[in-house]
């Protein structure tokens, strides 16, 4: 999908995180897509469900390559990452509840643009720091 401008900047040459990488940034941007048109609200549930999925899948697969690192070497990266991934479950798990509890996709339309923002700046920054970090110990080589 074009609405995923610069995903090249976003890959890490790592098949499996930058497979889910893709799925969360086109899917992202297709959620994006339906409440800008404001679609029925039960086709941008199912949408976000999906998101949802998706997303929990890949901070799994973080949490277990977190865990490959030395806490004491690198505690306060490793708790910022959990921090963020609890912060962004928590913004998805609400924009479900709101469309469940029958808020429309107007009422809420203007909250979902952030946390694919804020999903975007994570893989960038914190994805691209941990990528690195795990790296330089050894724990993960590209192309895996």
């Amino acid at each position: 999908m074009s609405e995923c401008i610069g995903i090249d900047s976003l890959m890490f040459n790592h098949a499996v995180i930058d497979e889910q990488h893709r799925d969360i940034l086109y899917l992202g941007a297709e959620i994006n897509r339906l409440f800008s048109i404001c679609a029925d609200r039960q086709e941008v549930l199912i949408a976000v469900y999906k998101y949802y999925d998706i997303v929990l899948t890949h901070f799994s697969c973080e949490s277990s390559l977190i865990a490959l690192l030395d806490p004491s070497k690198y505690k306060h990266h490793t708790d910022e990452h959990i921090r963020l991934h609890k912060s962004m479950i928590g913004f998805i798990r609400d924009a479900i509840t709101d469309l469940e509890d029958g808020l429309s996709v107007s009422e809420i339309r203007d909250t979902f643009p952030i946390l694919f923002n804020d999903m975007m700046n994570n893989i960038a920054v914190n994805d691209r720091e941990l990528v690195g970090i795990l790296e330089q110990e050894g724990s993960l080589r590209r192309g895996s």
